[in-house]
């Protein structure tokens, strides 16, 4: 069975979220809700628009988001991103 609880939380950045957990929670599995304020959501749709109205605003959003990634990562190698290699359970 489980319980719902609410923890203070903020978000770091448009794609990262800090919650503050308390001591005394167990460990283990847990699902986390978003709920949003109205506001923040349409202040994020209405970004989103924009950049769909101005295609120059949004490569120019795009590469900041890709230059944001840490360039040293591994690459996948060729045979990890076959479709059978993916979906192996499902062939």
């Amino acid at each position: 069975m489980m319980r719902a609880i609410k923890l203070p939380a903020e978000t770091t950045d448009d794609h990262n979220v800090t919650l503050r957990v308390p001591d005394d929670l167990p460990a283990g599995p847990a699902e986390v809700i978003l709920l949003v304020p109205d506001d923040e959501f349409a202040a994020r749709r209405e970004r989103a628009r924009a950049l769909q109205r101005n295609p120059a605003a949004w490569i120019r959003a795009f590469d900041a988001w890709v230059r944001s990634h840490d360039p040293n990562l591994p690459v996948l190698p060729a045979e990890a991103l076959r479709q059978e290699a993916m979906y192996e359970d499902r062939l």
